[in-house]
Order: C-alpha cells, then structure tokens, then sequence
C-alpha cells in the first residue's frame, strides 16, 4: 500500500493522471490507476498467477481489515474519502436532484437520462435508486 501511495503522489503519474482526464484522451484516470497498481505489485515480486489476487487484496484491504488502522492510513483513497451514509430511508419520497449521464467521449453514458431528475423518474413508480462512484 505505501508503494503505490508513493507512486500514485509521485510527478511522473500525476502527469499521468492529467493527460488521461485531458479532453480527447482515450484513457482515463481509472486506467492510470490500474497500470499503476499493476506495476506495484510485480515490482513487489508476486507471481504472475498471484497477482489478480494481490491486487483484489491491495484494493480492498481497508474493507476487509476495517479495524486496522494501517489499510486506512496506507490508501490515498481511504484516508481521502469523503463520502457518508445518507438520510433516506425507505418509504421517503425521492428527492429533486438532478440525473447526470456517466460517460466520455471514448465511452458514451450508457442509458442517461439527459435532463430528468430523481422525483420526475420516479414519479408514482415502485424505485430502487442505486448510486455511487463510477471510479
């Protein structure tokens, strides 16, 4: 984990970063963080057979391991994140936000829903509303 912190901080991916979210990039920052992490963990010497599961382990060891400290302090992501439970609960009536397609130019949004909204779209209707990062 403090090997890809570093080499996420470092100038080089950075630079990385910012090209791959320039308009017209056909890469994104995903794709970035990918390689990099990739990277890592054959620096670190895991077999090439090992390595899916070393990097589903180093992406997911604050989840697996909540209680460590280490995980949380270790991961860029982790320590910066700023998401929290909300406040809807079931039965409360879908809030007026608007609905945003997901997408690049490289990757068109896939089923957006262009200038609808949360109460409009479920208007009367049985909703399940999923939502999160796409990163």
């Amino acid at each position: 984990m403090h090997a890809e912190n570093s080499a996420r901080l470092s100038a080089a991916t950075q630079a990385e970063y910012g090209a791959a979210e320039a308009a017209g990039s056909e890469r994104d920052w995903l794709e970035v963080t990918d390689a990099l992490q990739r990277s890592v963990v054959e620096a670190a010497g895991v077999p090439p057979e090992r390595r899916a599961a070393a990097l589903w382990l180093l992406r997911s060891a604050a989840q697996l391991w909540p209680a460590d400290e280490e995980p949380r302090r270790a991961s860029l992501w982790v320590r910066h994140n700023r998401a929290a439970a909300g406040t809807l609960r079931v039965g409360d009536a879908a809030p007026e936000l608007p609905l945003h397609p997901v997408g690049t130019p490289a990757r068109p949004a896939l089923g957006a829903h262009g200038a609808s909204s949360v109460a409009r779209a479920c208007a009367g209707k049985p909703t399940l509303l999923v939502a999160g990062s796409w990163s």
